[in-house]
């Protein structure tokens, strides 16, 4: 079926299951280094090994435009999306995407037994998108063009085909 990618397959894709993560006491200068330093837009933000919250790029530059420069020691539990929406590897794509629509989120943790094991952004659920709807349309192709199917070489193509 069509966008049931599940967040397990997402995730290996991927090919990296590494979650950058800072505790809540964490200064809001060190995430912005850590995001700058890897070239990512969200760092999860824990406490004793569970998911408290989510910080993002976004997020702190909105905290900059409207607070003015957030002190350098500010911590990270201020500023966090507290609570934030996760998503577990047996869910699909398609309940990622309608989770961050409904939430206007771009970043979901994904957890199993209160532990974080990954994180899916907004570009990873495209991607597995994508890859959904190029598959169906190969699948699609195929079956049109007579490719699809038993393939026996002895047998003419319109063998296969149904008459109406």
């Amino acid at each position: 079926m069509i966008f049931d990618t599940k967040v397990s397959e997402v995730l290996a894709f991927k090919g990296s299951s590494r979650v950058w993560a800072l505790a809540a006491h964490a200064s809001i200068q060190t995430a912005v280094q850590v995001m700058h330093d890897n070239s990512i837009g969200c760092i999860v933000v824990v406490d004793c090994g569970c998911v408290v919250g989510v910080i993002s790029e976004r997020e702190c530059l909105r905290q900059i435009a409207e607070e003015g420069l957030v002190s350098k020691r500010t911590p990270l539990g201020k500023l966090i999306t507290q609570e934030p929406c996760t998503v577990t590897r047996g869910m699909t794509a398609q309940d990622c995407f309608a989770l961050m629509a409904a939430s206007r989120v771009r970043y979901l943790p994904v957890v199993e037994n209160d532990e974080l094991v990954g994180l899916v952004s907004i570009g990873d659920i495209v991607r597995a998108f994508v890859d959904d709807q190029r598959f169906t349309i190969e699948q699609l192709l195929s079956y049109v063009t007579g490719s699809y199917g038993p393939c026996n070489d002895d047998q003419p193509v319109a063998a296969y085909r149904c008459s109406i």
